[in-house]
């Protein structure tokens, strides 16, 4: 009884530094016990591995004398620098809970290649700089999670952004949008089913399906406000289905307006077009007398508007119309604050 349990204590210490990342070095264990000993204990962990069907293999590199653990589904050390970095750049967390996600990540690595990741994202994660919102997102993210799962009816209370100067609206699937005027303090209390989450720059999305007026609406995560359960049941119509991959190709970071068809001319590198808009397309290239590229995307309105406002001279809306005289009253608006 006392050689199994001595054997079993040796064995599990054994797999706890193997999965720890650490080599077991076969001149140490020799040390300490005989040949045959070492043999049988490699060979039951093995076995183990096997009897389980683990993608983990237990090799044992000869020219170091070391056994180690191969990991086929692991991640290596350029894949948790990738995903430290997008995380950290993302600057969506709080620092409490982007220490969590760094320190998981690094933990995924042995120890040698861990420290080579750390000192790799350190300039990153010394000077991370949270968004200003200080909500508990991954709490939120799991919460809204079940919700979109169980297709869990929601009712919750929204304060839109710039709810004091403009009315929050709902955008259907058809084109339209439905507004709904804020109480005396800029709320908006809503009912609705979560239907998608996404991501995009700093922040977290929902995506909801409001029955009442029959489209959908956009709601960043943090700024749902007392959330309840509703008993009842929505049934999305399958026409009004929400498909995430078709708005990103339209959206440039809200989904808010109806879908509408831009030609416009930019002197702007053209791959930076194509990845901002991975719907849009070169139409003419070196087409007018500054040699400028003519592109076509079809991107929802207010979308539109933030992304043409933000570049200024660089690029020139051609059509339609009347988007583009819009641009030149907001353009005209924004120069007299400035007189």
């Amino acid at each position: 009884m006392k050689g199994d349990a001595n054997s079993s204590r040796r064995i599990a210490d054994m797999l706890t530094k193997l999965f720890m990342g650490e080599p077991l070095n076969r001149k140490s264990l020799l040390e300490s016990n005989s040949k045959s000993v070492v043999d049988r204990d490699i060979a039951d962990i093995k076995r183990v591995l096997e009897d389980n069907h683990s993608s983990i293999i237990l090799n044992f590199n000869r020219s170091k004398g070391e056994y180690c653990f191969n990991r086929s589904e692991a991640f290596a050390l350029e894949e948790v620098i990738f995903l430290a970095k997008v995380a950290l750049e993302s600057r969506s967390l709080r620092r409490d809970e982007m220490d969590i996600i760094i320190d998981k990540l690094l933990k995924q690595l042995p120890k040698e290649k861990a420290k080579i990741a750390n000192e790799s994202i350190r300039n990153d994660n010394t000077f991370y700089a949270p968004v200003t919102n200080n909500k508990h997102i991954l709490e939120r993210i799991k919460e809204f999670m079940g919700y979109i799962d169980d297709r869990q009816v929601i009712k919750f209370v929204h304060k839109p952004a710039f709810s004091n100067v403009v009315k929050s609206y709902i955008v259907t699937t058809k084109g339209g949008m439905t507004f709904v005027d804020p109480d005396k303090n800029g709320f908006v209390e809503y009912e609705g089913l979560p239907v998608a989450i996404y991501f995009s720059v700093f922040y977290f999305y929902i995506i909801l399906y409001i029955d009442q007026t029959q489209g959908h609406m956009v709601v960043r995560l943090d700024r749902f406000i007392d959330v309840k359960k509703v008993s009842r049941k929505i049934m999305v119509p399958h026409v009004e289905n929400f498909e995430e991959s078709a708005m990103r190709k339209h959206s440039f970071l809200l989904y808010h307006g109806k879908p509408m068809t831009i030609t416009f001319l930019s002197e702007i590198n053209p791959a930076t077009i194509l990845d901002r808009f991975p719907g849009s397309k070169i139409v003419e290239k070196n087409c007018d007398e500054n040699n400028w590229t003519k592109y076509e995307v079809v991107v929802f309105e207010s979308a539109a508007r933030m992304w043409f406002l933000s570049q200024g001279a660089w690029v020139k809306v051609l059509s339609p119309r009347s988007f583009k005289e819009s641009l030149r009253e907001e353009f005209k608006t924004a120069f007299e604050q400035y007189e």
